[in-house]
């Protein structure tokens, strides 16, 4: 069995005080690692403790440790860095990530719902690829871990990619598009929901979203010391890669103002 842990950062809301992007990361791990993923974690925060004086109650959030009084200023990027290249450096561990660039979509769509959809068919199709095609029972099924919020809606999502999940399937003899029917196989159960404070995989989800979203949209420290794309890039052992801008699962289109070195693969 698999286990994802996701977390977010920016908002799906639309208004002129939202957030311009949606970031998603899912930290996946087997069942059988994850009590030493989740050690590897906790000695990494008595690491950052003793390097950089963070106190032991901060809870492990992006926006918080960039907040986070007991660190100088200057420190606090450096601090995040250094916890993101021991997350990447954790056996066992693989991150996906997706981001959702509300600029330009329909009005119609609901942002947290694209933004998980992509979520749960890139961890479906890890899944598919990890069993090598084998179908349940005898493959090992994923489960989803994720905070205690929006549950009833994204249960009702799971439950509809189970039954239909149209995908547009390009080329072929006569090239041009398809849609196809390709449901959730390998995901099982509805997503179970934990306070971030209580799960230490969830909150390094979460920091890994936030130093994305930095990539995206730097604000603060990250844009000051000209280390957003620093943040992402400690990253990139521990990722699996999409075609999207920094290797991202993109919906919607590029950002503006992203230059065609930013929209490398980690540069």
């Amino acid at each position: 069995m698999y286990f994802i842990y996701v977390d977010e950062s920016g908002d799906p809301g639309r208004k002129d005080t939202s957030s311009a992007v949606l970031v998603l990361a899912g930290l996946t791990v087997a069942a059988a690692r994850q009590p030493d993923v989740v050690k590897a974690i906790e000695a990494m925060r008595g690491e950052v403790q003793a390097r950089y004086g963070l106190k032991p109650s901060a809870k492990m959030r992006g926006s918080d440790w960039m907040r986070e009084g007991s660190v100088p200023v200057g420190r606090r990027v450096e601090m995040i860095e250094f916890a993101l290249k021991k997350i990447a450096a954790i056996p066992g561990l693989r991150l996906f990530l997706v981001a959702v660039n509300k600029d330009g979509l329909p009005a119609e769509i609901d942002i947290y719902r694209a933004g998980w959809k992509a979520m749960l068919q890139r961890f479906d199709g890890w899944l598919a690829r990890a069993n090598r095609g084998a179908q349940l029972p005898k493959a090992a099924p994923g489960v989803v871990m994720c905070d205690d919020t929006r549950g009833g809606q994204l249960n009702a999502l799971v439950s509809e990619l189970k039954a239909r999940n149209p995908v547009e399937q390009r080329g072929g003899l006569l090239g041009g598009a398809r849609t196809v029917n390709r449901p959730l196989r390998y995901i099982i159960e509805d997503p179970l929901r934990r306070n971030g404070r209580e799960s230490q995989l969830i909150q390094a989800a979460d920091l890994c979203a936030y130093a994305v979203y930095q990539a995206f949209s730097p604000r603060g420290a990250p844009r000051d010391g000209k280390k957003p794309e620093d943040l992402h890039k400690a990253l990139a052992p521990v990722t699996e890669r999409a075609n999207g801008p920094f290797g991202v699962h993109m919906v919607g289109r590029v950002p503006k103002g992203m230059t065609r070195q930013r929209r490398g693969l980690f540069g």
